[in-house]
């Protein structure tokens, strides 16, 4: 008992965005205080899907995303999937008969990253919602460049034909399609129109963040 103590006391946590030791925590409630939601509202619509998304992306959401995505921070997925339920939660949404879907990675960038981020949140978030998840659906066939520096046109050419859709793993329900930022939406508006060229329409999108661009219209 003793030597726990002293392991605890030489190990203890601290917050990953103050630093606060005084909880023993990754993730303070001070900070989980300042972590604003977005207006419990639609955001936009896509291809006549409606998308939500929980949070801007900046401050503590921001910072969230980034290390689990960029710095291995992979625990972290539980905690901005307990955001994303707390957030159709108040929303009052209702996922009966649904299936989480996510954007999907291609297989040389998972290959070298290690793992998909919404694979992991889209895990976790099913845990939460008592809901099954697909990721046999659909597939990124290309493997694009990144598209944080291109212009709108430029990222709707780098997405052409970037998805495959296989129809036998459709189980005839209605998908909840989950990502960890919407930026323009072009990626987002892909992955519709490719499951609505195999019939499939009964979606809706969750996003975790989504930054200023995230308004521009698709067409």
């Amino acid at each position: 008992m003793f030597f726990s103590e002293i392991l605890n006391f030489l190990y203890k946590k601290s917050c990953l965005f103050c630093n606060n030791k005084k909880e023993n925590s990754f993730f303070c409630s001070k900070c989980r205080k300042e972590l604003k939601f977005n207006e419990f509202k639609i955001l936009r619509t896509i291809n006549e899907i409606k998308i939500y998304s929980c949070c801007n992306y900046s401050g503590i959401p921001q910072k969230l995303v980034r290390l689990l995505k960029f710095h291995n921070k992979k625990f972290l997925s539980s905690e901005i999937a307990k955001l994303m339920k707390n957030y159709t939660d108040i929303l009052g949404l209702d996922f009966s008969d649904y299936e989480i879907i996510c954007v999907p990675m291609h297989k040389l960038k998972k290959k070298k990253r290690g793992f998909n981020q919404c694979e992991l949140i889209s895990v976790e978030l099913s845990k939460l919602l008592e809901l099954p998840y697909n990721f046999d659906l659909i597939k990124r066939i290309k493997n694009t460049k990144p598209m944080y520096n291109l212009k709108i046109n430029e990222r709707i050419e780098n997405l052409k034909d970037a998805f495959e859709v296989n129809k036998k793993y459709f189980h005839n329900k209605k998908l909840l399609l989950i990502d960890d930022i919407i930026t323009t939406g072009t990626t987002i508006s892909e992955i519709i129109k490719s499951l609505k060229k195999e019939d499939i329409t009964e979606i809706t999108c969750l996003s975790f963040t989504n930054t200023d661009k995230s308004n521009i219209n698709i067409k």
